[in-house]
C-alpha cells in the first residue's frame, strides 16, 4: 500500500473512533468524580463514580430514589476521602465504586457496567439468519426479507443524510455536524423504506478499525405512533440491510455498539437475540459491586446483571422466596441469559430448597441452559422469618 493510501485509511479509521455513540463520549466527558448515597423505600446505595454516569445507577436504588452528594472533586481528593467513605460503604446496601477502592469480600463482583456488542458476519443474508439463537427472531428476519411492501437499500447521498437526520434520529445542530463529519468520512445510511420511498428506519454505518464495520446511529421513523409488531418488523428489515452491506462490502465484524450489562435492558437484549458475543467498553469502569445478602435475591431479580470478565461472564439472577412464578414466564425469561462468552448463573435466592418457586426455576434454568454451570446462591433467613 502507498504512503498516501496507508495515511488516508489511518485517518478514516482514527476519525471513526473518534464519531463512536454519543454515550462513549459522555462516559469519558466528565473528570469531576463524586461520591453518591441514594436511598429508596427499601435500600440504600452508595454510588462512588464520574459524575456524567450518576443516572446509569441509579435502578440499583429502585423506585423514587433521594440522592444525597457526599463527595465532588477530583481523583487524588477521593482517595483522601477514602476512609471517610468506608465508613458510608459498610453503612450502604449496595456499593457501586471503583475496582478496589474499598475492601474486597468474598462476594464482590467485578463489574463492566458498559459493554460492546460485536457480530460475526456470515458469508450469506440465509446463513446470517440461522446463526440467530432464538428461532422466533430467525422468523422476523425471514418475514422481512419476503415483504414485498419494504425496500431495502444503502445510500451514501447527501439527500438522503439530510432525511435520515430530519426523519429519524433528529439530532441537536451541534449532534448533527458530528454525523455529518462521520458521514463524509467514508460512512454510508442502510435505508428501510416503504410505499412511496417513505423512509421507515435508517442506520449510518461507519469503518471503525479495518475489518469491522460500526453502527453509528440508527433509529426508526415516528417511533411513538408504531405499535409493537411494526417496531420489530422494521427492525428486523433495518438489521437485514445492515448484514447485507457487512456482506457485500467484505467486512468480518459487525459492531453494533455499546449496552448496559443488564441483561434486562432492551438493548442488551436486541443485541443478545442477533447472537453478539460481548466485551467491556473501553471507556468502561471497572467497578466492584457490592450487595448485602438479603438484598440479592429481589435485586438481581428485578435487574439481572453480567459481571466478571469477557469469556467468563457470569450470570447474577435472583429469585425472592414471595415471588409467584409459572413456568412458561421462566422458560421465556432464562432464555435471556444464555449469552455467548457467559459460563455460569448464580442464582441468589432467600427460599427454601423445598419451596415450590426454587424447585421449577433450577429445573428450567438447568433444562433451558444445559451448557451453563448453575450455583445457587442461598441467603440464610433472620431466625424467625416465615420461609
Amino acid at each position: 500500500m502507498a504512503l498516501g493510501e496507508w495515511l488516508r485509511q489511518v485517518m478514516v479509521e482514527t476519525s471513526a473512533l473518534k464519531h463512536r455513540a454519543s454515550s462513549v463520549a459522555r462516559l469519558m466527558s466528565s473528570r469531576q468524580l463524586v461520591a453518591l448515597r441514594v436511598d429508596s423505600a427499601t435500600h440504600s446505595l452508595l454510588f462512588v463514580e464520574r459524575d456524567s454516569l450518576r443516572s446509569d445507577f441509579l435502578f440499583l436504588a429502585g423506585a423514587r430514589p433521594r440522592v444525597t452528594e457526599l463527595f465532588r472533586g477530583n481523583a487524588v481528593d477521593l482517595v483522601l476521602e477514602r476512609s471517610r467513605l468506608r465508613a458510608e460503604a459498610e453503612r450502604a446496601d449496595v456499593v457501586a465504586a471503583p475496582w478496589k477502592f474499598f475492601d474486597e469480600r468474598p462476594d464482590t463482583l467485578r463489574w463492566y457496567p458498559f459493554l460492546d456488542a460485536g457480530l460475526a458476519v456470515a458469508s450469506s443474508v440465509e446463513e446470517q439468519i440461522a446463526r440467530v439463537p432464538l428461532k422466533a427472531h430467525q422468523r422476523q428476519l425471514s418475514g422481512a426479507a419476503e415483504d414485498p411492501a419494504i425496500a431495502l437499500r444503502v445510500s451514501r447521498t447527501h439527500k438522503d443524510f439530510d432525511r435520515f437526520c430530519a426523519e429519524v434520529c433528529t439530532p441537536h445542530p451541534e449532534e448533527k455536524q458530528g454525523l455529518k463529519d462521520a458521514f463524509g468520512e467514508g460512512g454510508a445510511l442502510a435505508l428501510v423504506e416503504g410505499r412511496g420511498r417513505r423512509l421507515l428506519a435508517g442506520a449510518l454505518l461507519v469503518t471503525r478499525r479495518r475489518g469491522t464495520l460500526s453502527l453509528h446511529r440508527s433509529g426508526l421513523a415516528a417511533p411513538a405512533s408504531l405499535t409493537a409488531a411494526q417496531k420489530a418488523h422494521r427492525s428486523a428489515a433495518l438489521e437485514l440491510v445492515v448484514f447485507r452491506h457487512a456482506q457485500q462490502a467484505g467486512f468480518a465484524i459487525l459492531d453494533l455498539g455499546f449496552t448496559p450489562s443488564v441483561l434486562t435492558h432492551p438493548l442488551f437484549v436486541q443485541k443478545r437475540r442477533l447472537g453478539c458475543t460481548f466485551s467491556p467498553t473501553p471507556s468502561s469502569p471497572a467497578l466492584m459491586l457490592q450487595v448485602k445478602p438479603a438484598l440479592r435475591p429481589a435485586l438481581f431479580a428485578r435487574a439481572p446483571l453480567l459481571t466478571g470478565e469477557a469469556g467468563a461472564f457470569v450470570v447474577q439472577a435472583g429469585l425472592s422466596r414471595a415471588a409467584r412464578v409459572s413456568e412458561r414466564a421462566l422458560s421465556t425469561r432464562v432464555k435471556e441469559f444464555d449469552v455467548s462468552g457467559c459460563s455460569q448463573i448464580s442464582l441468589h435466592t432467600d427460599g427454601r430448597g423445598e419451596l415450590p418457586a426454587r424447585v421449577l426455576c433450577e429445573r428450567v434454568l438447568r433444562e433451558q441452559l444445559p451448557r451453563l454451570r448453575v450455583e445457587v446462591a442461598q441467603v440464610e433467613l433472620p431466625a424467625g422469618t416465615p420461609s
